[in-house]
């Protein structure tokens, strides 16, 4: 089912206000719903394959054949250390992953990829490409270039406080 467009009207107001303060709010709420619509339709796709989007998170990163940290990948998949800890159990668990002792510091674990997460990963991504593709078809190449530079100047923003050009 496809809603019919949203236009830019005002999208959130606790108070009845209309100040220049106003479209960055109303900006701030139709990414925030877009962000959180986007997570739930890959959660589902993803979902057909039994994981989530920091599992296959996970998996891409291993891919590589490099042995991660737990620490490496919390900051890789943007989970914290706790959350990332039973995300990693649980893959362990369903043969996806293996913990393995750092060679040279023994307070270390890494861990990598099994061949069963190896063939997953395989599976998923000959499906999961086209998927986010198409997710996003409905924007040109052009558009899609332009909403990369505008999500970038605002992560810049956020995170060094300043705009980029």
């Amino acid at each position: 089912m496809v809603d019919a467009p949203r236009t830019a009207e005002r999208v959130w107001q606790v108070e009845p206000v209309r100040d220049d303060l106003q479209p960055g709010i109303d900006a701030y709420v139709v990414l925030r719903r877009t962000a959180d619509a986007v997570a739930r339709y890959v959660e589902a796709e993803l979902g057909e394959w039994g994981i989530t989007t920091a599992q296959y998170g996970v998996l891409l990163h291993l891919s590589k054949g490099e042995q991660l940290s737990l620490s490496d990948l919390s900051g890789l998949i943007f989970r914290s250390n706790s959350t990332l800890t039973s995300l990693i159990d649980r893959m362990e668990r369903d043969g996806l992953v293996n913990r393995v002792a750092h060679a040279n510091d023994r307070r270390v674990t890494t861990v990598e990829l099994t061949p069963k997460g190896r063939d997953l990963l395989l599976e998923i991504r000959a499906h999961h490409r086209p998927f986010l593709a198409d997710m996003m078809s409905c924007l040109s190449p052009d558009e899609l270039t332009q909403l990369s530079e505008l999500l970038i100047k605002i992560e810049h923003k956020v995170d060094e406080g300043t705009c980029s050009e």
